[in-house]
């Protein structure tokens, strides 16, 4: 009998089925649990590829075919294998070819495995200065497409939806937003065959734009200020803030001008309009100075003016004037102007019937300008002005100290101004001075006596010689008479 040796192959068996146990996105490894192959073999080598992938190239160290064996124990139903770079959001087409020395390799073909999409990341801050916001996207799958959803708040005013997608794999999506609205956006992740994915809600709240101050005109107690807002925005209203004021002023978003008139004169402000929505946006500062105003008058004013009258002549008169006559908080009174008054029935304080010197002469009613000083003094800290009424010997000018009348009542108004303007001026009223009667000789009492003496000496004289002629006469007629009795 022959004997022949025959060799007997017999196949091993194939794997029928591969699931996914887990993933890890930001190492890009899965994790995938094998059926175990019917009898004996030594190993399980899979070899997949993606199906379907879109975006291939946002993802680093990424190949078109991934292999690697699996770890099959004997006393478990699965044979367990860990992917590397595998990335989520892929169909993966899988061949698993089953290892037997001096057996025949099988291979399974068609087996499935199918990552599904995963959310996305964003760099999207919870506040923007900007309407148009450009947010970077991080996606940790494959995708077709990255939708971005915004609602509005408040759709009743100019606030809308925002909606926005990716194209072409960007990883960036632009929202265009309005200023001023505050939003609760999502992004979601779309392929297609597979389930969406959709991050949680988060608010973005857009700065109201900043009001540009364009006109800011000072006063003396008021501001007024004109300013524009050039892009659609949602406001609420605005606020006015001076020198930080615990109660900023209430604008109406309709308004873009506003006068405050609640200023001091002469004092230091700054301000700032404050555009009010969910957030709030500042203004530039506008800082500036109000104009003065006319000095307010300190209290005891008429003591503050002194007439020295041990120094009044017939057309003179010297006035002290101590310069805490007036306040200077609305300014620095920078001219001192003293008119003089000769008509005592007007008590106003205020010259209300301007006119020269020269005028006055002919007219009582006439208040005229006299003096004229620029307050240089005060840099030396003087606190007293005196000056000399009636010092000059002008006729004529719009301003003439000339001489006073004598034996005549006056009155001057002191004025203090912060300007050369008229209106910043305040005038104190003096009492009443009065020059002295001119001075008339008395003639001397001797002068008198043989004024009234003289005469009569003369005539007793006179009568005294006509007597003694007379006495005379008669001695000479008896002289002759006897002369011729003889």
């Amino acid at each position: 009998m022959d004997t022949h040796l025959y060799s007997i192959t017999k196949e091993v068996a194939t794997v029928i089925n591969i699931d996914l146990i887990s993933y890890n996105d930001e190492l890009q490894t899965a994790s995938v649990n094998v059926t175990r192959p019917d009898g004996d073999f030594d190993n399980v080598l899979l070899k997949c590829r993606p199906t379907d992938q879109i975006c291939p190239k946002l993802f680093s160290n990424t190949s078109t075919q991934i292999y690697t064996e699996t770890n099959c124990s004997t006393t478990t139903q699965y044979c367990s294998v860990s992917f590397d770079n595998i990335v989520a959001g892929n169909n993966y087409s899988c061949n698993a070819t089953t290892i037997k020395e001096n057996f025949d390799n099988q291979t399974s073909d068609g087996l499935q495995l199918k990552l599904q999409l995963i959310t996305v990341d964003h760099n999207m801050s919870n506040s923007s200065k900007e309407g148009n916001m450009l947010v970077n996207i991080t996606p940790h799958s494959d995708f077709e497409r990255i939708n971005a959803i915004c609602i509005a708040e408040n759709t009743e005013d100019i606030c809308s939806n925002i909606t926005s997608s990716t194209e072409n794999c960007s990883t960036q999506i632009m929202l265009n937003g309005t200023l001023g609205c505050r939003y609760s956006c999502q992004f979601t992740t779309f392929k297609r065959g597979y389930i969406i994915k959709t991050t949680l809600p988060f608010n973005v709240t857009i700065y109201p734009p900043k009001a540009l101050i364009n006109q800011s005109i000072f006063g003396k107690n008021f501001v007024f200020l004109n300013w524009s807002i050039y892009e659609p925005a949602h406001i609420d209203y605005f606020l006015l803030n001076i020198n930080d004021t615990l109660n900023p002023t209430y604008v109406n978003k309709l308004q873009r001008s506003y006068n405050y008139t609640y200023l001091q004169p002469n004092t230091y402000y700054y301000l700032e309009l404050i555009t009010v929505s969910n957030l709030n946006e500042t203004s530039d500062k506008v800082v500036n100075t109000t104009l003065v105003d006319a000095p307010e008058v300190s209290s005891e004013a008429e003591k503050k003016i002194y007439l020295i009258n041990a120094f009044t002549t017939q057309t003179q008169q010297t006035i002290v004037i101590d310069k805490t006559l007036f306040n200077e908080t609305n300014g620095l009174i920078i001219i001192y102007k003293i008119y003089v008054r000769q008509d005592q029935s007007k008590n106003n304080s205020v010259p209300d019937f301007y006119g020269t010197y020269e005028l006055a002469k002919t007219n009582i009613s006439i208040d005229y300008l006299a003096i004229e000083i620029e307050n240089m003094s005060r840099q030396t800290k003087k606190q007293n002005l005196t000056v000399l009424i009636g010092n000059d010997t002008c006729q004529s000018g719009r301003i003439c100290n000339g001489p006073l009348r004598s034996n005549t009542v006056y009155k001057v108004l002191i004025g203090g101004c912060t300007s050369s303007n008229l209106v910043d001026c305040t005038y104190v009223l003096s009492t009443a001075f009065k020059t002295m009667s001119p001075i008339i000789v008395a003639p001397d009492s001797t002068s008198i006596a043989w004024v009234v003496i003289f005469p009569l000496l003369v005539v007793i004289f006179v009568i005294g010689l006509i007597i003694w002629k007379r006495k005379l006469i008669k001695q000479w007629i008896r002289y002759k008479i006897s002369e011729k009795k003889l």
